[in-house]
């Protein structure tokens, strides 16, 4: 019996192997599609050795000297600022909310977030950029310094778990949407202060597993499963042990919404999962940017790009 196993686990390893090889050129030619919208700012540095980029989208009424917040959106692996402007329309929520969007671009198109990416094995030190970018942004334009939000995407969102337990006291939140924290970050995580973080995770997740483990693409690292994620959290910023959970959206075509608050956290900060069952590797309220065979669902009950609207201006 031992030679049809083997010939069955050969299958199953090619198999994942095409599928992975698959959606990294589908997400890279994805990416090519999407061009930045007129009058967005391209802008450059160097940071580090690394020649740097991001794209700046001002609210269509900024004017200097009027302090407004500031959301920082770090795209996925494969992926670009014009793939993540375009994913989660952010700005027509900046225009209409008045804050500015920033949307930096990884080396290699990848986050060093301890996931194994290639930034990480370039040894790119992606807080000491996000923290001269901060530095950056707010000599050129008027930020609120109590509203500034970081939310990312699949790597994107391993970064921003990475920069709130590195960078708390320089932002009030964190979104991270289809990403949790990597083993070696949780270890080193000691957040200087209570800051909110309101996680998006589809329950058949293909890619990141919402039951942790390894990710699903080409040299994928390992991270924690969703629930050990927001215990974590929850736990750093002095919530109460007691969740509360609400439905959001009841079961339609195969998917609902659940969210999970953790009560009681320090200095006014929440901690809350929007656990969306049945969802893949997406974006809530984001296109399907690919099949569903290979990313899984998305789901339109809930937007997670209103959620990030609302904590940057301070709206509960």
């Amino acid at each position: 019996m031992s030679g049809p196993v083997v010939r069955s686990r050969k299958w199953r390893f090619w198999l994942a192997a095409v599928l992975l090889v698959i959606i990294a050129l589908g997400l890279t030619i994805a990416s090519w599609l999407w061009v930045p919208a007129s009058g967005d700012l391209a802008q450059t540095g160097v940071v580090d050795g690394h020649n740097r980029q991001w794209l700046v989208h001002l609210p269509a009424d900024y004017r200097a000297g009027h302090r407004v917040p500031l959301v920082l959106a770090f795209h996925g692996r494969y992926s670009s600022p014009e793939k993540m402007a375009h994913l989660t329309g952010l700005d027509r929520l900046a225009d209409r909310s008045g804050f500015i969007v920033v949307y930096p671009a990884g080396v290699d198109h990848s986050w060093a977030a301890g996931v194994d990416s290639p930034a990480d094995k370039a040894g790119v030190d992606d807080a000491a950029f996000t923290a001269a970018l901060l530095d950056r942004l707010q000599q050129q334009y008027s930020i609120d310094p109590a509203h500034i939000v970081l939310t990312g995407f699949s790597n994107g969102a391993h970064l921003v778990q990475l920069l709130g337990c590195r960078m708390a006291d320089r932002v009030s939140a964190i979104v991270p949407v289809s990403g949790t924290l990597a083993p070696s970050v949780a270890a080193g995580c000691h957040p200087v202060r209570a800051l909110s973080v309101v996680e998006f995770h589809g329950s058949s997740d293909p890619i990141d597993p919402f039951e942790g483990g390894r990710i699903h693409v080409s040299g994928g690292g390992q991270v924690l499963p969703v629930s050990v994620t927001m215990h974590d959290w929850a736990g750093w910023n002095h919530c109460s042990a007691a969740r509360r959970d609400t439905v959001v959206a009841g079961l339609s075509d195969g998917i609902s919404v659940s969210r999970h608050d953790y009560p009681g956290c320090a200095d006014g900060s929440q901690v809350a999962l929007y656990e969306v069952t049945g969802a893949g590797h997406t974006w809530p309220g984001g296109p399907q940017y690919l099949p569903a065979f290979l990313v899984g669902r998305t789901t339109h009950a809930v937007n997670a790009s209103d959620v990030i609207a609302a904590l940057a201006v301070g709206r509960p």
